[in-house]
């Protein structure tokens, strides 16, 4: 059977009954050639699975798979390994794009001498919700980005590790995964996507919106996922900054302040809330009793943070503990 399928969008899913079909009717288009959806439900234990076959069932080009709960990672790795697509789309499940999104990218894609495409994104509330407008495909807004400029993009707002506001030719994921098992995914892969391209481009204008959803208080049983996450974010973090000190020097002394401050959030933590102090906790330890950065790289609060850990260690964690009284119930 001839594969006609451009587009392969994957959407992990999990738990997210109640912004799943928001999500996919933002997506879904009149005309939906060369295109498939593919629906992976990551063990939910809500509806969500029971939506994506809904979903299925309607519509032709929607396939689902359902697996055990492995996390993000593990879902999109399998989207992606069933994907028939050139291209592959990574869509979050509670998220939106902009009317018409498909209809854009489909256009986007056929300029085949690029390997990635960027474009902006909003973040909204999820409180307020989002009514995404109609765009249009605009070639003006389209233009090739250098490989030096396109990482130094990684470590802004605008465009960043996301996974999510990028398109990708598929075969950048033959021999590159996202890491099962670890959070901040984007951050350990993106950067390799990038060097593994030959061109990127970048398409001016908000595609996607990225919803913010209300945080709950940190429970202290929920502190050593916590602590986790802050020792994935930090060994992303030190992963690719020695990409770029070794590729790219001009964005590693860009990128350096974003290291030292993920350290100082994870001893901090580590310290107050008794955790393991394993390789990464030292090796996060010792970037902080060695930070040489100015106010000007770091910013006059960090460096404040930086130098009470360093020389008042005590009071530091202290006044650190009284701040985050009111977010953390402690075991008696």
């Amino acid at each position: 059977m001839k594969n006609d399928i451009l587009i392969s969008i994957i959407v992990p899913v999990y738990n997210v009954d109640k912004y799943l079909s928001q999500c996919l009717n933002s997506l879904i288009i009149s005309n939906m050639e060369e295109i498939e959806i593919i629906l992976v439900d990551d063990g939910s234990t809500d509806r969500s699975g029971i939506i994506c076959d809904e979903f299925a069932n309607k519509y032709s080009f929607i396939n689902v798979i359902h697996k055990r709960n492995e996390g993000l990672s593990s879902a999109r790795n399998d989207g992606i390994k069933s994907a028939r697509g050139k291209w592959i789309s990574l869509i979050d499940s509670d998220d939106l794009v902009v009317k018409g999104y498909l209809n854009i990218i489909k256009k986007i894609v056929h300029y085949s001498n690029y390997d990635i495409f960027m474009f902006k994104h909003r973040n909204f509330e999820d409180k307020y919700g989002c009514f995404p407008s109609k765009l249009f495909f605009d070639k003006t807004k389209l233009f090739s980005l250098s490989k030096d400029k396109a990482m130094l993009s990684l470590i802004t707002n605008t465009f960043g590790n996301y996974a999510w506001n990028k398109i990708y030719n598929k075969k950048l994921f033959q021999t590159i995964k996202y890491p099962v098992g670890k959070g901040y995914e984007d951050i350990y892969t993106t950067y390799l996507l990038y060097a593994e391209a030959s061109k990127i481009a970048v398409y001016d204008e908000q595609l996607y919106f990225y919803r913010q959803r209300s945080t709950s208080i940190v429970y202290e049983s929920e502190i050593n996922k916590k602590v986790k996450l802050f020792k994935d974010r930090y060994d992303a973090l030190k992963r690719q900054s020695i990409f770029f000190k070794e590729n790219y020097p001009y964005v590693y002394k860009k990128d350096k302040s974003n290291v030292v401050k993920a350290a100082l959030i994870l001893t901090t933590y580590v310290e107050i809330f008794n955790q393991p102090k394993d390789d990464i906790y030292k090796s996060a330890l010792e970037l902080i009793l060695n930070c040489k950065l100015s106010i000007r790289q770091l910013g006059f609060k960090n460096i404040f943070l930086v130098e009470g850990r360093r020389h008042l260690k005590n009071i530091y964690l202290y006044s650190i503990r009284i701040l985050l009284k009111d977010k953390v119930k402690y075991k008696k």
